[in-house]
């Protein structure tokens, strides 16, 4: 259900911060056992969201999460069965390295007959991923917000928004991507360092069969992959 403002006689069960893949399926994954959600959300709901041609290899695991959360018959069509990965080591040279393929056979027997993994263009498992959340009563999905501070104690913690508005909740969950607020406002630090390297992302239409093989190159400059798509397109990362 989706709201501009939370409930501020309500303390929720859990709110969360930051509405992408990871985000939502929480969200609903705990909605559907009952508990009241808040789910804040970055995204303008009056701004279209902008083209996003990035693809996610779901494997085995996570693609039963989303059926559980009750999206996989939504991305029917969109997705394409991942049957092996391939890694290329090509420290000195692109072609003829040595490399290894990791594939179905390679898994404990499975009686369902799955594949490692589905393909899944980003932008159809967040569209899935929103109906299914815009559904929910149990989920109050506050749109057009950020989050900007936290004060925590014994029952909880009180989330204060970009608007000044405020939030009670049992339980805070933290899904909003590698530069989190949340986790900054709490003290929780990382280590990391810039590569100064930028992704190149396309889909493109193969020539040969992709037998639903996921393709790595890795390089001293960075990694080449192929990623496979329906109707033997791959999405291509640089």
């Amino acid at each position: 259900m989706t709201q501009t403002h939370p409930r501020s006689d309500q303390t929720y069960d859990l709110a969360i911060i930051g509405a992408g893949p990871v985000g939502t399926t929480l969200a609903i994954l705990a909605a559907q056992r009952g508990f009241s959600v808040a789910l804040v959300d970055a995204r303008d709901p009056d701004v279209a969201p902008r083209p996003d041609t990035r693809t996610f290899a779901i494997v085995r695991g996570s693609w039963r999460l989303l059926g559980a959360a009750g999206v996989t018959d939504a991305l029917c069509g969109s997705t394409e069965p991942l049957n092996g990965l391939e890694a290329v080591d090509g420290g000195t040279h692109w072609f003829g390295a040595p490399g290894v393929l990791f594939g179905n056979e390679d898994l404990p027997d499975d009686p369902d007959g799955q594949p490692l993994g589905q393909m899944v263009p980003a932008a159809a498992l967040q569209a899935a991923l929103d109906g299914t959340c815009a559904d929910m009563e149990q989920i109050h999905w506050i749109r057009g917000k950020l989050f900007r501070d936290m004060k925590t104690g014994n029952a909880g913690a009180i989330l204060i928004l970009s608007d000044e508005t405020q939030i009670s909740a049992r339980l805070v969950a933290a899904c909003d991507g590698m530069k989190s607020a949340v986790r900054e406002s709490v003290g929780i630090t990382t280590e990391g360092h810039d590569y100064n390297q930028s992704v190149f992302a396309a889909n493109v239409k193969l020539d040969r069969p992709h037998e639903g093989i996921a393709r790595q190159l890795f390089t001293p400059e960075g990694p080449f992959a192929t990623l496979p798509m329906p109707d033997n397109r791959a999405n291509l990362a640089w």
